[in-house]
């Protein structure tokens, strides 16, 4: 049995989806993890690598899209000759002028995502599989929307090679207007529609709150759990992303953050 987080549980305040810029994401984010037991700890780096992956891509393109609460302070990242640790059980991939070529970042994808859908813990395995399936649909929508961009659809050409069976199975399905999903996934028999939308913000602000309902589904029962702590955990992560777009310079810096792509 895992531990009680009831103090810590009860002490938090209670996250609403739109309600961002209300939210002190990064004190709320360090009390989270101080009270965590060592091996909770250790889930929450794992979920919290996908920044450090997101923020490999920013240290090349653009240093305002850096996204806080990875486990990588940003001082490492503008320290041209760090050696960067994205996981420990992963190789070193270095930022320098070495001249050695960084691993291309869709690359640091598919190994974060593998790795989840191989984790022995639950919470892990459920919460990595739904974004993965998740953000294969995205590029599989933004392939077929942007197919005569180049820029646009290079970001999906990586499934192409992929030996993920979750993966494989989404392309073989790509052509139904659920993916053959809706069983799984409320999203599943309107995100096609969604990807209609032209305005980046609506798409992404959709997905996010895809992404909140699965957490509450996550943690529906658990109360006190270390679930519920990750749950919140991974809501601060959503929170932290549009606290930091205003009304007047959102839609130009999410079109930064994204990178030029939607669904990531």
């Amino acid at each position: 049995m895992g531990a009680n987080y009831y103090y810590l549980v009860s002490s938090l305040p209670t996250l609403e989806f739109g309600e961002f810029s209300s939210v002190a994401v990064q004190p709320l984010f360090e009390k989270v993890v101080v009270e965590l037991t060592p091996d909770d700890v250790k889930l929450l780096q794992f979920l919290r690598t996908i920044r450090d992956i997101e923020n490999l891509r920013s240290k090349a393109e653009d240093w305002q899209a850096f996204r806080a609460l990875g486990n990588i302070d940003v001082k490492a990242f503008i320290d041209e000759g760090a050696e960067l640790n994205v996981a420990e059980e992963w190789e070193q991939y270095q930022l320098s002028q070495k001249g050695e070529k960084p691993i291309p970042v869709d690359s640091l994808w598919l190994r974060y995502f593998d790795e989840g859908m191989r984790a022995k813990n639950a919470f892990i395995r459920r919460w990595i599989k739904h974004e993965l399936t998740l953000w294969t649909a995205c590029a599989v929508l933004r392939r077929e929307r942007f197919a005569a961009a180049q820029d646009r659809a290079s970001a999906s050409s990586v499934f192409e090679v992929s030996e993920n069976e979750l993966i494989l199975d989404i392309l073989a399905a790509s052509r139904l207007p659920d993916f053959g999903l809706a069983h799984e996934y409320d999203w599943a028999s309107t995100i096609r529609e969604l990807f209609e939308q032209d305005n980046p913000v609506t798409v992404e602000m959709a997905l996010d709150k895809f992404r909140w309902d699965f957490i509450d589904g996550l943690t529906a029962n658990c109360y006190f759990s270390y679930e519920v702590v990750l749950g919140y955990a991974l809501k601060l992560l959503i929170c932290e992303r549009w606290s930091r777009l205003d009304k007047k310079t959102g839609e130009d810096r999410l079109e930064k953050i994204l990178g030029g792509t939607i669904g990531e």
